[in-house]
């Protein structure tokens, strides 16, 4: 199970990557969801994630760098196999500073709000690692791959 926290004072930004988490058509991932970057690190320290996204503008203050950093020490802390991805998401034009200092504090990537469906889907599988079949669901995954691959092949034009 996959468990993604997003750490965002907008509840849309929860209902949409919460649309796109269902579009993924998984019941492999879970969603949880901060309002403030204070309860983003109470949940970092009580919980080990796959995923965490922190947008960067909260009220009117750019705080994203010191809570991802922050954040990035609490999960060097946990005694934990799970590596966590750190991804920042924002609405804001960052200057060239602004992001690298994302980045140094412990982002992985950068991403503006809010990218398009097939996008998102991309992200979260490449984020998650959702082109591998996930454990609990080892043989069910494949088969849907092979089926689709079968498919395409059954119904692609033969070019003569």
């Amino acid at each position: 199970m996959s468990k993604v926290l997003l750490i965002d004072d907008e509840e849309i930004a929860y209902l949409f990557i919460n649309r796109y988490i269902e579009l993924l058509d998984t019941s492999c991932v879970t969603l949880e969801w901060a309002n403030t970057p204070e309860k983003g690190l109470e949940y970092t320290q009580n919980c080990a994630w796959d995923l965490i996204l922190i947008d960067l503008l909260f009220g009117l203050e750019f705080k994203g760098p010191a809570l991802i950093a922050d954040i990035k020490n609490i999960v060097s802390e946990q005694k934990t196999e799970q590596k966590t991805q750190i991804v920042a998401i924002t609405q804001l034009s960052l200057t060239n500073a602004q992001k690298q200092e994302c980045i140094n504090a412990g982002a992985k990537e950068i991403v503006t709000k809010w990218p398009s469906k097939m996008e998102m889907q991309t992200l979260l599988k490449g984020w998650l690692n959702l082109d591998e079949p996930h454990p609990s669901q080892p043989f069910l995954l494949g088969s849907i791959r092979l089926q689709l691959k079968l498919f395409r092949l059954q119904y692609q034009p033969l070019h003569v």
